[in-house]
């Protein structure tokens, strides 16, 4: 009894294991997705991206990652900051299980930026960043003040 309740949750869990590596992948098309996301991406971070294909992939050690081809990243006045052959970010998923979310790497193919050096010495691209910090720190004081008023 406790030999075929052990087979049977030894080919359960290669199954789940197999379907993840090789069925979920091919099942998944990130790119009817793709306006969805990159409207987000623009949302949240200020940035415009386009991207020709994106492929969702998995690997042995229960990552899953994002392949995304020529990628272009802009300003949203549109000045043009980044080209990109391709870009892979993976995650770990396992830490997805208590809602905490680990990158495990990120991979440019060919990158070309373009950044943009002011009078003052600082670039472009830092001064975006700083405003991001800034806009961030002001969405946390807000989400704080709430906090506090629903104390």
């Amino acid at each position: 009894m406790k030999k075929k309740l052990l087979t049977v949750l030894g080919v359960s869990i290669l199954t789940l294991y197999l379907a993840f590596l090789f069925v979920i992948p091919n099942l998944v098309n990130l790119n009817k997705y793709k306006a969805d996301i990159l409207a987000e991406v623009e949302k949240n971070v200020d940035l415009k991206l386009q991207v020709e294909d994106l492929n969702l992939y998995t690997t042995p050690l229960l990552k899953a990652g994002i392949r995304a081809k020529d990628v272009k990243v802009s300003y949203t006045n549109d000045t043009e900051l980044a080209n990109l052959d391709a870009i892979d970010v993976r995650l770990k998923l396992l830490p997805l299980i208590v809602f905490n979310l680990q990158i495990d790497s990120i991979y440019v193919d060919d990158p070309d930026f373009n950044v943009l050096l002011k009078n003052d010495g600082s670039t472009d691209l830092e001064s975006f960043v700083n405003m991001q910090i800034q806009k961030n720190n002001d969405k946390m004081t807000v989400v704080e003040d709430e906090k506090k008023n629903n104390e």
